[in-house]
């Protein structure tokens, strides 16, 4: 192994050590998020459905289909009479966990076949009300041929819940919590402290210690979206290709945020006016940034979503998780990460320092430093 090589790895263990003994930067990179997460996954296990709420899509109106629709009827179960576009539409937003789509031909006589539309989460309780109602019509006529046949199908589009809105965004808050606590807050105490400007009197080169820094802090990017995806598959259904694509887009969106991270711990003059920036930027992002608050439902909230690049990265891991468009599409989400990250960059280039003083001595208002950076 290089000089260069172990000097990097060495830093980067320092990195690991000085972030493990960090409350705020662990709290708010883990704890935080995690926290929002679990409360998510509890509600939604733990909510009670009091009624099953069926939609029938009737096409005919002949008798064999009204005696099933009268055979599931019960204290639990909801039927609505529905359009097939309805019944669709209402399963995508979650008003409905199963749609009846009734044949022309009569059920009776083997003609048709019932199409149920339900989810995973949906299709055990669907089976077993058809079941049920197919042993009632046929307790009602045991002479009679065998009631009708279904099948269960899933539906085209994901059901949108206050879950699957919220938990993408969960995912956006974790990296933004590592961009700014895990990021800009440490390399502002650094500066405060002069733990930067003595690094340079080592034979340590500058872009070693940004090499160390950075990987440490995408590393810990990603063992954070492991884990809240690791937690959100109680509810959501995640196959390996969603996995594959949120990670391929939490890269996009640690590079970015790591990047906006520099650039506001250079933009600080000082440790107490830096932290200023970062809670002000945080809440600003939090509440604007298509995190908490749904845009679509609000037109300066779209408007202001816009300007936010938090904004984009959740846009992008809904699309991906839920399997639904988006405020944007994902080219453009893309676009906009990729352009959010070049501009923190050069920002993070042009006003990176080494310590609080560095400013005035470039002025000659301050004794030089003993190495110049």
């Amino acid at each position: 192994m290089s000089a260069e090589m172990k000097r990097i790895r060495a830093l980067f263990k320092v990195q690991a050590k000085e972030f493990k003994r960090d409350f705020g930067a662990m709290f708010f990179s883990f704890v935080f998020p995690m926290f929002f997460v679990v409360l998510l996954v509890v509600t939604s296990l733990m909510t009670p459905t009091y009624k099953f709420e069926f939609g029938v899509v009737d096409p005919t109106g002949n008798p064999s289909a009204r005696k099933l629709v009268e055979a599931l009827a019960s204290d639990y179960m909801s039927i609505s009479s529905l359009t097939r576009a309805q019944a669709e539409k209402e399963l995508t937003e979650g008003k409905l966990q199963a749609a009846l789509i009734l044949p022309k031909a009569d059920l009776v006589s083997g003609g048709g076949e019932v199409e149920v539309i339900a989810d995973k989460r949906s299709e055990g309780f669907a089976r077993l009300a058809m079941e049920a109602a197919r042993s009632r019509l046929l307790h009602e006529d045991s002479a009679g041929p065998e009631p009708y046949q279904f099948k269960v199908v899933a539906p085209r589009g994901k059901a949108s819940s206050k879950f699957s809105f919220l938990y993408p965004g969960m995912l956006a808050l974790a990296l933004l919590q590592l961009g700014l606590f895990a990021t800009a807050t440490p390399l502002l105490r650094d500066r405060e402290r002069g733990t930067m400007r003595h690094l340079l009197l080592t034979p340590m080169h500058i872009r070693e210690l940004l090499v160390s820094q950075v990987s440490f802090r995408f590393l810990v990017a990603l063992v954070q979206v492991s884990i809240l995806l690791a937690a959100g598959m109680f509810v959501v259904d995640l196959g390996a290709t969603q996995w594959i694509e949120v990670l391929a887009i939490s890269c996009l969106g640690a590079v970015m945020l790591i990047c906006i991270g520099y650039a506001l711990a250079g933009l600080a003059p000082t440790l107490e006016g830096g932290m200023a920036i970062i809670m002000i930027v945080n809440f600003a992002m939090l509440f604007g940034g298509n995190v908490f608050a749904d845009p679509a439902n609000s037109k300066i909230l779209l408007v202001v979503a816009h300007f936010f690049p938090v904004s984009y990265l959740a846009d992008a891991y809904r699309q991906v998780i839920n399997q639904t468009t988006g405020l944007w599409p994902m080219w453009l989400d893309m676009c906009a990460l990729v352009v959010w990250s070049g501009l923190a960059f050069l920002v993070a280039v042009r006003t990176f320092r080494f310590d609080m003083g560095q400013d005035e001595r470039r002025r000659g208002l301050a004794p030089a430093a003993e190495q110049p950076a």
